[in-house]
């Protein structure tokens, strides 16, 4: 594939379960992000796009290392989820600042472990009636 290591039908693994097809990551290498910005991985995306309806590419933190944000600009959508009052603000803007001025088209975010009793006390009127039926979506 990339480091032509594997052919990409080998390497494809087809969980039988949920009829899902996953191609992990492979080794560690030195540079990923040369690798990530190289045309081998261009031409990778575009071999998976040509099989596949969609393909969802999961990433580190935007701030940890350069490969989210290289993969946010090979991307046709972004999702940018945010852990709800563990993620500083600032941080926040500053990330969202980032996809705003180095990608094209929609980021769309999402907000994830809600404390939806904490939650509720804002009075948004929004999850505080959905707590009870799905208590263990939610973290407390």
């Amino acid at each position: 594939m990339v480091t032509q290591e594997a052919v990409l039908s080998e390497a494809v693994y087809e969980d039988p379960e949920t009829d899902l097809h996953i191609l992990a990551a492979g080794k560690r290498t030195a540079s990923p992000s040369e690798l990530l910005n190289s045309q081998q991985f261009r031409h990778l995306l575009a071999e998976l796009r040509g099989s596949y309806d969609l393909i969802v590419m999961d990433s580190p933190p935007m701030l940890a290392v350069s490969d989210a944000l290289i993969l946010t600009r090979l991307a046709d959508k972004r999702l940018f989820v945010v852990k709800w009052a563990e993620t500083k603000r600032a941080t926040v803007m500053y990330c969202v600042k980032l996809l705003v001025r180095t990608t094209s088209g929609p980021t769309d975010m999402l907000l994830s472990m809600v404390n939806v009793r904490k939650h509720s006390t804002y009075a948004f009127g929004d999850s505080g009636s959905y707590y009870g039926a799905a208590r263990k979506y939610y973290s407390e």
